[in-house]
Protein backbone atom coordinates (compact mmCIF):
# COMPACT_ATOMS: atom_id res chain seq x y z
CA UNK A 1 0.00 0.00 0.00
CA UNK A 2 1.27 3.43 -0.82
CA UNK A 3 1.89 5.95 1.93
CA UNK A 4 -0.57 8.34 0.30
CA UNK A 5 -3.36 5.75 0.16
CA UNK A 6 -2.66 4.76 3.75
CA UNK A 7 -2.85 8.38 4.85
CA UNK A 8 -6.12 8.90 2.99
CA UNK A 9 -7.62 5.74 4.46
CA UNK A 10 -6.54 6.84 7.92
CA UNK A 11 -8.10 10.25 7.44
CA UNK A 12 -11.40 8.78 6.24
CA UNK A 13 -11.60 6.27 9.09
CA UNK A 14 -10.51 8.91 11.59
CA UNK A 15 -13.12 11.35 10.30
CA UNK A 16 -15.87 8.74 10.53
CA UNK A 17 -14.91 7.85 14.09
CA UNK A 18 -14.57 11.53 14.99
CA UNK A 19 -17.98 12.46 13.58
CA UNK A 20 -19.59 9.52 15.33
CA UNK A 21 -17.91 10.52 18.57
CA UNK A 22 -19.09 14.11 18.24
CA UNK A 23 -22.65 12.92 17.57
CA UNK A 24 -22.60 10.70 20.64
CA UNK A 25 -21.13 13.49 22.77
CA UNK A 26 -23.69 16.03 21.52
CA UNK A 27 -26.75 13.75 21.61
CA UNK A 28 -25.93 11.19 24.29
CA UNK A 29 -26.02 8.37 21.77
CA UNK A 30 -26.15 8.14 18.03
CA UNK A 31 -29.28 5.95 17.93
CA UNK A 32 -31.43 8.64 19.56
CA UNK A 33 -31.02 11.13 16.74
CA UNK A 34 -34.08 11.91 14.62
CA UNK A 35 -33.48 11.48 10.91
CA UNK A 36 -37.14 11.28 9.95
CA UNK A 37 -37.52 8.99 6.97
CA UNK A 38 -33.86 9.00 6.00
CA UNK A 39 -32.59 5.40 5.87
CA UNK A 40 -29.19 5.86 7.47
CA UNK A 41 -27.15 2.84 8.58
CA UNK A 42 -25.12 4.24 11.44
CA UNK A 43 -23.83 0.82 12.52
CA UNK A 44 -21.03 0.65 9.97
CA UNK A 45 -19.97 4.22 10.69
CA UNK A 46 -19.64 3.85 14.46
CA UNK A 47 -17.12 1.07 14.91
CA UNK A 48 -19.37 -1.98 14.39
CA UNK A 49 -17.63 -2.82 11.12
CA UNK A 50 -15.21 -5.74 11.52
CA UNK A 51 -11.68 -4.65 10.75
CA UNK A 52 -9.31 -7.11 9.07
CA UNK A 53 -6.11 -5.22 9.77
CA UNK A 54 -5.60 -4.63 6.04
CA UNK A 55 -6.22 -0.89 5.61
CA UNK A 56 -6.90 -1.18 1.87
CA UNK A 57 -9.51 -3.90 2.33
CA UNK A 58 -11.06 -2.23 5.39
CA UNK A 59 -11.35 1.07 3.53
CA UNK A 60 -13.04 -0.49 0.51
CA UNK A 61 -15.33 -2.70 2.59
CA UNK A 62 -16.32 0.23 4.80
CA UNK A 63 -17.02 2.56 1.92
CA UNK A 64 -19.55 0.21 0.27
CA UNK A 65 -22.22 0.55 3.01
CA UNK A 66 -21.35 4.25 3.36
CA UNK A 67 -22.08 4.81 -0.33
CA UNK A 68 -25.19 2.61 -0.13
CA UNK A 69 -26.50 4.87 2.64
CA UNK A 70 -26.04 7.84 0.30
CA UNK A 71 -28.02 6.00 -2.38
CA UNK A 72 -30.79 5.17 0.09
CA UNK A 73 -30.98 8.79 1.26
CA UNK A 74 -31.01 10.10 -2.33
CA UNK A 75 -33.85 7.73 -3.24
CA UNK A 76 -35.82 8.88 -0.21
CA UNK A 77 -35.38 12.58 -0.93
CA UNK A 78 -36.38 12.06 -4.58
CA UNK A 79 -39.75 10.83 -3.33
CA UNK A 80 -40.37 14.00 -1.33
CA UNK A 81 -38.49 16.95 -2.81
CA UNK A 82 -39.87 19.64 -5.03
CA UNK A 83 -36.56 21.52 -5.11
CA UNK A 84 -34.89 21.14 -8.54
CA UNK A 85 -31.38 21.55 -7.07
CA UNK A 86 -31.97 18.81 -4.51
CA UNK A 87 -33.44 16.56 -7.20
CA UNK A 88 -30.46 17.12 -9.53
CA UNK A 89 -27.96 16.50 -6.73
CA UNK A 90 -29.77 13.34 -5.61
CA UNK A 91 -29.76 12.01 -9.17
CA UNK A 92 -26.05 12.78 -9.50
CA UNK A 93 -25.41 10.99 -6.20
CA UNK A 94 -27.33 7.92 -7.40
CA UNK A 95 -25.25 7.64 -10.55
CA UNK A 96 -21.87 8.39 -8.97
CA UNK A 97 -22.30 6.28 -5.84
CA UNK A 98 -23.61 3.25 -7.78
CA UNK A 99 -20.59 3.39 -10.09
CA UNK A 100 -18.22 3.71 -7.14
CA UNK A 101 -19.88 0.79 -5.32
CA UNK A 102 -19.39 -1.34 -8.43
CA UNK A 103 -15.73 -0.29 -8.59
CA UNK A 104 -15.22 -1.10 -4.89
CA UNK A 105 -16.96 -4.47 -5.19
CA UNK A 106 -14.78 -5.31 -8.21
CA UNK A 107 -11.67 -4.45 -6.19
CA UNK A 108 -12.89 -6.50 -3.22
CA UNK A 109 -13.59 -9.49 -5.50
CA UNK A 110 -10.08 -9.24 -6.94
CA UNK A 111 -8.52 -8.88 -3.46
CA UNK A 112 -10.25 -11.44 -1.19
CA UNK A 113 -9.34 -11.56 2.45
Amino acid sequence: MSTTLGAIAGLVIGAAVGVGGMMVWDHGDISGMDYGDMPVDHGNMTGDMPMTGNPDHDFMAGMVPHHQSAIDMANTVLQTTSDPQIKALAEDILAAQAAEIAQMNDWLAAHPQ
